[in-house]
């Protein structure tokens, strides 16, 4: 789906000097991983923005600073990591830090399988991957035109963005004007998961709204109707592991496929 609006990207900041070699970040630990920048005004790193909001245990797992704290009786869990790209000065590689990704998990046992995002963001393998899940285009404009939506069940979902709660949570958390990164909320049986990328400053500000309005969220898709048939999870939602894998390999695999077929056309122009 392609969209009226595309939230600008975030300003990327130079990178290190290339070194020989490849330059890893330093290893992420709850005391470096989401500290503000100096100049920023709150002062706060994201772990301490997040315990004010309400999620004060903190953990690091797998390279991910995870939060946690129960409000209004939920278990709502934030997540961060970096989000790291590979740079090259001629046969040189360094890592540069692209941003940061949070992850904001809230429980709501909405009963149905809904994804709403940014039209730039759900291009031909989303579209293919939604389809696959079981998911089809639910009609109709979400005021601003910048959002598609995605539906196990889109007359559930039509329902629900005509109440005006639910739409004024859902534009708090998917604004028109953003200058965050991938923006989505993914709406399961049995939670809410917003995602998004920018930077940690932006993150620090923003993190108190997004919590509060994703637990009041929550509690709306509770008490709206629950869908016709309630969504079963498919193959590629119950192993997403293995769908990563799998969509990995294939991606190698043309690659190394392709190389081939270029080295077999030289041999024969050659021979």
């Amino acid at each position: 789906m392609s969209g009226a609006a595309t939230p600008p990207p975030v300003p990327r900041q130079p990178g290190p000097p290339p070194v020989p070699g490849l330059s890893e970040p330093p290893p992420l630990d709850a005391g470096t991983l989401g500290r503000a920048p100096a100049t920023q005004a709150s002062g706060l790193s994201i772990q301490q923005a997040a315990a004010l909001a309400g999620l004060p245990t903190a953990r690091m797992s797998m390279g991910r600073l995870i939060m946690e704290g129960q409000i209004e009786g939920r278990l709502v869990k934030g997540m961060v990591h970096a989000v790291t790209r590979t740079r090259y000065a001629g046969d040189v590689r360094y890592r540069q830090r692209t941003g940061t990704r949070f992850t904001l998990e809230t429980p709501s046992d909405s009963g149905g399988r809904m994804v709403i995002a940014y039209h730039i963001s759900l291009g031909r393998v989303v579209r293919w991957l939604n389809r696959k899940g079981g998911l089809y285009p639910v009609e109709g404009e979400v005021p601003g035109g910048h959002l598609g939506v995605w539906s196990h069940e889109p007359q559930w979902s039509q329902r629900l963005l005509a109440n005006p709660e639910i739409l004024e949570d859902v534009l708090h958390l998917l604004p028109m004007e953003t200058r965050l990164q991938t923006l989505a909320i993914q709406v399961y049986p049995d939670r809410i998961v917003y995602t998004c990328m920018g930077s940690e400053g932006q993150i620090v500000n923003m993190l108190a709204g997004w919590v509060e309005t994703s637990v009041r969220l929550a509690g709306r898709l509770e008490a709206a109707p629950r869908p016709t048939n309630q969504h079963r999870p498919g193959w590629m939602e119950r192993h997403p592991v293995m769908l990563a894998v799998l969509l990995l390999g294939a991606f190698f695999f043309f690659i190394i496929a392709g190389a081939l077929l270029l080295v077999g056309l030289a041999f024969l122009i050659a021979g």
